[in-house]
């Protein structure tokens, strides 16, 4: 939360912070992941979670698995009904 020109309180976004000035904020200012640069939630996405303490996680609301199963060197394959892009790695 900074103050605008008028002393009035404006969020900053992309500051991962939601004060609820803002539809999302994830922390960052890319577009295509949700919440866009400027802290709006993206056509067929979910965005949840954000707090004057924490992010907002964003998820595609539009995204279906439609083939789920395991390969012979069991590694997990998943088939959406649309293109799904990796754009993090879980540890």
């Amino acid at each position: 939360m900074v103050l605008g020109s008028s002393g009035e309180c404006v969020e900053k976004c992309g500051d991962g912070l939601n004060f609820g000035l803002v539809e999302c904020d994830d922390g960052n200012l890319v577009d295509g992941d949700g919440c866009n640069s400027q802290c709006e939630v993206e056509t067929d996405w979910a965005c949840t979670g954000g707090s004057p303490t924490q992010k907002d996680s964003c998820v595609n609301a539009e995204l279906d698995i439609v083939g789920l199963e395991v390969s012979k060197n069991n590694n997990l394959v998943l088939q959406f009904n649309k293109p799904a892009y990796i754009i993090g790695l879980l540890n």
